[in-house]
């Protein structure tokens, strides 16, 4: 996989590429929730393949939203690791609990 444009976010794979989502929350978190593609997942990986044709070139195959839940006002942080079985970058993404915030969104689009 590789970040386009340097983007944590916005990641290039390749055909048949088996993503992994691995995310480490500290104390101050009370739970981690996943949406893949606008439905409900349990984490871990998922594999990202060529859509049949027509498909824009521009448009992400897959897309994946991560909430992270905060149990209390302060403290709460996680770190979010994704990797690909193709190799290349890695994208981690630091979310860190702002006074009184309870929860931090992280939004992925996967390309081929």
């Amino acid at each position: 996989m590789h970040l386009i444009d340097g983007s944590k976010g916005k990641i290039r794979c390749d055909d048949g590429e088996q993503i992994t989502v691995v995310v480490a929350p500290n104390a101050g978190v009370a739970a981690v929730r996943y949406s893949l593609d606008g439905k409900k997942w349990g984490g871990g990986s998922f594999p990202v393949n060529q859509a049949n044709p027509p498909h824009p070139p521009t448009a992400p195959l897959r897309a994946l939203a991560v909430a992270v839940v905060y149990s209390g006002d302060i403290g709460g942080a996680a770190t979010l690791t994704v990797t690909g079985s193709s190799g290349g970058d890695t994208s981690v993404i630091n979310v860190t609990q702002a006074q009184g915030e309870v929860l931090d969104m992280v939004l992925y689009r996967f390309y081929i």
